[in-house]
């Protein structure tokens, strides 16, 4: 028998197999929107988040190096969050008008922009494209937020949600290692560290943004939800005006308002699992070297992916119970992070290098890593139950919903990274404190409120 003729016969016998997998696949596009936007999203945070982790380090060496260089990474990030804030008020409108597909591609370019002007040493160029980028990101969260609710129901938001967070959460493992690796035994980030970090997190970005273009369109009678029949007949920009309207009025009600607290405590606590905490134990002369950070960062991603998994699977076993276990026990871990935190660090580890201490003399690096890992599992038990939440009761209103929470979300988040400039660390940890509280009761008072509605319009 000839080597054609096997050939032949293996791709008969293999065809059906193939067809078969195709075949699921194309049934199941929903889900597979879920694992693409995961997936490109971690490589495409794995840039940013590592990047802001390290950013205010970062730029503080590189001004040693260049005295016309007057950047500050705190206030690089804080006017991304601001720019970013209030563009979620227009980042529905665009959607209405491009769809959710070709926005978060277009804007996820900026991403990889952002990261790949960390080769130059230009002030007003860090900030000009941070400006850019805070409108970019934008679209892309309300369009993330659009997709996880087309693509999910009742039944899969949770699972749904959860796989996307720990997905997205792998970004802060993967860029981290490199930064251990490249920082090791440093005291000062010199030239050559700086560019083979910024080099990797560029190429990781870009690979990102392009994965994305195997994102599905999903037919509008397969949505979830009847958010495409409330929109009528409009012309281009009265979409648009449509759009924004109803996020006005979305954001006026009283439950909205409420979940409102909650934001303001994600966004605060965003800032400090993003861009503070690394930099305040990389200013901490006493722990270690530079190589720190890094750690930082993979013991945040750790904790975020933990608690994801531990979310998404425990969260189908506890909806009986009127009181959310989950967003209690993320609480639970935060205060007792935070106290650790002012226990372990002093005071002025958020503006530069310090050799002074803390409660505890000499801080341990033991702590610190694993103040980072509990913050990322409560913080992952914390979204994942926002994204459910608005994903069952703003089904019919997601790109609004979702604007309005990365809107208040970033606008805090900005907040926090304006007045860590002045602010010592028991000041900050002090207002999470605070929010965590007040933000965890109005959470956890509107599910119980949702689930006696739904128990009273089930009694017969």
């Amino acid at each position: 028998m000839s080597h054609q003729t096997l050939a032949a016969q293996y791709r008969e016998a293999r065809a059906p197999i193939l067809i078969f997998i195709l075949s699921r696949l194309k049934m199941d596009a929903k889900f597979w929107n879920i694992i693409v936007m995961g997936f490109g999203y971690m490589l495409i945070f794995t840039a940013f988040q590592t990047l802001g982790n390290i950013e205010k380090n970062l730029l503080a060496s590189l001004a040693e190096e260049d005295k016309t260089f007057s950047g500050d990474g705190f206030i690089s990030l804080a006017s991304i969050y601001v720019v970013f804030a209030f563009a979620n008020w227009l980042a529905p409108s665009v959607l209405a008008v491009t769809g959710p597909r070709i926005s978060i591609i277009s804007a996820s370019l900026f991403f990889s922009l952002f990261t790949f002007i960390f080769f130059f040493t230009s002030t007003w160029l860090l900030y000009t494209v941070g400006v850019l980028l805070g409108i970019a990101a934008a679209v892309v969260w309300t369009a993330q937020g659009v997709i996880l609710s087309r693509c999910s129901d009742s039944d899969t938001i949770a699972r749904n949600s959860g796989l996307f967070w720990v997905m997205y959460e792998l970004s802060f493992i993967f860029g981290n290692m490199l930064v251990i690796y490249e920082f090791r035994n440093k005291k000062h980030i010199d030239a050559n560290a700086r560019r083979e970090v910024v080099w990797f997190l560029t190429a990781s970005s870009i690979l990102g943004t392009l994965s994305l273009f195997a994102l599905r369109n999903v037919p509008k009678d397969t949505f979830n939800s009847d958010e495409e029949l409330q929109q009528p007949e409009l012309s281009f920009l009265g979409r648009a005006w449509f759009a924004f309207r109803t996020a006005v009025q979305l954001f006026v009600t009283r439950d909205m308002l409420l979940l409102n607290v909650t934001f303001i405590y994600t966004g605060l606590l965003t800032t400090f699992v993003t861009g503070l905490y690394g930099a305040i134990v990389g200013f901490t002369k006493k722990l270690a070297t530079k190589d720190i950070i890094g750690m930082v960062g993979i013991c945040i991603g750790a904790g975020e992916v933990f608690g994801g998994c531990a979310a998404t699977y425990f969260a189908p076993k506890i909806i009986r119970y009127a009181i959310d276990v989950i967003i209690l026990t993320g609480y639970g871990l935060h205060m007792f992070s935070f106290a650790l935190v002012m226990l372990n660090l002093p005071n002025k580890a958020p503006f530069a290098d310090t050799d002074d201490v803390s409660f505890i003399d000499p801080p341990r690096v033991w702590i610190a890593l694993l103040c980072a890992f509990l913050t990322g599992v409560g913080d992952a038990c914390i979204h994942i139950q926002i994204y459910s939440l608005l994903g069952v009761i703003y089904a019919n209103q997601s790109a609004e919903a979702f604007a309005i929470f990365t809107f208040v979300d970033s606008l805090s988040a900005s907040i926090a990274f304006f007045y860590a400039i002045a602010l010592g660390l028991y000041g900050q940890v002090a207002i999470l404190m605070l929010f965590s509280t007040l933000g965890s009761f109005t959470i956890c008072f509107l599910k119980w409120n949702l689930k006696r509605l739904q128990s009273v319009n089930m009694t017969p």
